[in-house]
């Protein structure tokens, strides 16, 4: 019998995922990649540079990397309702930012592997580094808010940072953008 806690911490915890999700969502290239589920609206389609852009139900905008083996990626088109299933890793520093950080405060590192059990085998996803402010600590589901340098928020899942985090303070994060796996109508 689930206990009232753990059904209102389940689907809080894929709200905060979903959230995480926007534009960018903090990895770390060698952490352990997390999967989650996301339902929205098509608002761009790049076949070329294989990326999708949705909008989840709370109006959140969010651009995917998309993996090889969706080949029905040319059958989706702008505005239709999708389900797509993504991988994320993420990792903070959480550390204070040096001057030279603070100046350029986003920074893109290059390209990684998409460590997803299930990406396709050599997939690349981007990786940025960023200069983030911490805006809240949810110690009861291991939950860190931040905002990135381009104001979007992001939501950390890692028990083993809080005690990192302090709210309004300034941190350093890296990561990557996320990477769907699957699409469905």
């Amino acid at each position: 019998m689930k206990t009232t806690k753990s059904r209102i911490a389940v689907p809080l915890m894929v709200l905060f995922v979903m959230i995480a999700a926007q534009g960018i969502c903090l990895a770390d290239t060698t952490g352990a990649w997390h999967s989650s589920i996301i339902r929205g609206k098509v608002v761009s389609v790049d076949q070329a540079a294989r990326e999708i852009t949705l909008k989840d139900g709370l109006g959140n905008t969010i651009t995917f990397a998309v993996d090889p083996k969706v080949e029905q990626l040319d059958a989706i088109a702008v505005g239709d309702r999708v389900t797509g299933h993504y991988g994320v890793a993420y990792a903070t520093d959480f550390r204070q930012p040096t001057a030279q950080e603070k100046e350029t405060p986003f920074v893109a590192l290059g390209e990684t592997d998409a460590a997803l059990e299930d990406a396709t085998p050599g997939t690349r996803v981007k990786v940025f580094r960023d200069v983030m402010s911490v805006k809240g600590v949810d110690t009861n589901v291991g939950m860190i808010f931040v905002k990135n340098s381009q104001g979007k928020p992001l939501t950390v899942f890692d028990g083993n940072l809080l005690d990192k985090a302090k709210v309004y303070s300034t941190v350093i994060a890296t990561y990557t953008e996320p990477l769907l796996v699957s699409i469905e109508k």
